[in-house]
């Protein structure tokens, strides 16, 4: 009889065990985190700019609150070049070429040649006349092969805001033929001193073909054909003078007549 007390008191001993172990297990188990149903805002510090918009530079603050100065850009102004040319001339004659850099006049201009006969032209074109950081050359240059061509003044000239520039070349055929004259007008653009700006910087900007027609006569120069037209117009009019030609047979008789008795006439003794 004690024996089978003992053994259930062992056994409910055994039972309050298990079950104040499986207590204190309930109460150390955490709880499941639970997740979240939507995808958590990012910080502000983390955020990212949209990929579809462009993202904005703010200008950076100047000491003191003043906005920052903007940087100056080229200015660009109405230009009109204009090239004067003869169209035909004579070989062994010395003509003109003319070429002109101004501001464009408002309202309409009719170009004018400076010499009667000649082509002129003029065209407007908008034109960079001054570069932060550079000064600028304006540079006219004149080639045509079998033309000889002479520049009067540089060639070279400074680009100056509402300042016109001219170029004038004397120009010579040596030969009868067609030329063909080519005009370009560039820039060059030079750092002013204590900038660390590249180059010197050059640009084209403007380009023209000119053609000359040069003419000549028996393959005679503009000189000697004058000689020869004013040789002729003094015979023509020597022959139409009534009795001209008797008139100059006896001249011419009496020339022979005086050379032969200059000839014959006796030396004096010394």
């Amino acid at each position: 009889m004690k024996r089978r007390t003992f053994c259930v008191v062992l056994i409910l001993a055994a039972v309050s065990l298990i079950a104040v172990a499986c207590a204190a297990a309930a109460e150390v188990t955490e709880e499941p985190i639970a997740e979240p149903t939507g995808a958590p805002a990012p910080t502000k510090s983390m955020e990212q700019p949209d990929a579809t918009e462009p993202a904005t530079r703010e200008p950076t603050p100047m000491p003191g609150g003043a906005s920052p100065t903007p940087e100056p850009e080229p200015e660009i102004e109405e230009r009109l070049v204009e090239v004067e040319w003869p169209a035909s001339m004579r070989v062994g004659d010395n003509d003109l070429i003319r070429f002109s850099l101004k501001p464009a006049p408002d309202g309409g201009y009719i170009p004018t040649p400076e010499v009667g006969g000649h082509e002129v032209e003029a065209t407007p074109i908008p034109m960079t006349v001054t570069r932060p950081g550079y000064t600028g050359y304006v540079r006219a240059a004149l080639s045509a092969a079998g033309l000889n061509a002479e520049l009067a003044g540089p060639e070279e000239q400074s680009l100056v805001p509402g300042q016109a520039n001219t170029w004038r070349w004397t120009v010579s055929p040596d030969q009868g033929g067609t030329y063909h004259a080519v005009i370009n007008l560039s820039v060059r653009w030079e750092p002013e001193p204590g900038t660390d700006l590249p180059g010197p910087l050059t640009e084209v900007v403007w380009e023209r073909m000119l053609t000359v027609e040069a003419r000549s006569t028996l393959g005679l120069s503009g000189i000697q054909t004058d000689l020869v037209a004013a040789g002729g117009s003094v015979l023509g009019a020597v022959s139409g003078i009534p009795f001209a030609e008797k008139g100059l047979g006896l001249l011419w008789q009496q020339i022979k007549r005086w050379r032969k008795v200059k000839g014959t006439s006796p030396k004096k003794t010394q």
